[in-house]
């Protein structure tokens, strides 16, 4: 749900440290993905991110860095091209890591008090507003059969959302990085962790946070 261009730094950083790998482990491609549809249409951004994963994983071994709420659209993706796998009998699509910054893994507190505060004109919120307000809603949980592994980056200083793990047969590791839930994506240390973990391909073994 952040804005694209907030990720531009940590684009540009990764994209440099690619092009400094040997040619034959070096990503693809890396992309800042935007969603045209936020704030109107949940669904569509869902189903636009969904096909793009799809289109993505089809090609070869591919990574998804989240921030926040993106996260949860991240998730719903994965949820979905699933569920869609699981009708047809196929594989569903599969990424190889998600790295997420700050997620919205549950109920976010403002987002409930928001939520909760008497309207005496009638005011409409945002749909993203209502899911991170609802614990059911906002704890859509990731599926081993669409994920490798999940790294989570939380911020020292984080005052927005709860950190909170849902439960996953994923390998999980926790990291915290000092910073705030805004400023994660623009540092240069966590574009060096981002890095380093992409440069990994030992696999990680199942911990409980």
């Amino acid at each position: 749900m952040s804005p694209s261009w907030m990720f531009r730094p940590l684009a540009w950083s990764l994209r440099r440290w690619n092009a400094s790998r040997p040619v034959a482990r070096r990503w693809r491609t890396i992309d800042r993905w935007t969603a045209p549809h936020v704030f109107r249409d949940i669904a569509a951004v869902v189903d636009d991110l969904a096909a793009a994963i799809a289109s993505r994983t089809s090609d070869g071994p591919t990574a998804v860095v989240t921030h926040s709420f993106g996260d949860w659209l991240t998730r719903s993706a994965l949820e979905r091209l699933h569920a869609s796998a699981e009708e047809k009998g196929t594989p569903p699509p599969r990424l190889s890591h998600l790295l997420s910054i700050a997620p919205v893994t549950t109920a976010v507190p403002g987002a409930e008090r928001l939520a909760a505060l008497p309207r005496p004109v009638p005011i409409v919120l945002p749909p993203e507003l209502h899911i991170m307000a609802d614990h059911k809603r906002s704890e859509v949980p990731l599926d081993a059969a669409c994920c490798d592994r999940w790294t989570i980056f939380w911020p020292r200083g984080e005052l927005i959302v709860r950190r909170f793990v849902p439960q996953t047969e994923v390998p999980v590791e926790v990291v915290t990085v000092l910073g705030t839930h805004n400023s994660l994506p623009w540092q240069p240390g966590l574009h060096r962790a981002i890095a380093q973990r992409l440069s990994d391909a030992a696999p990680l073994t199942k911990s409980t946070p």
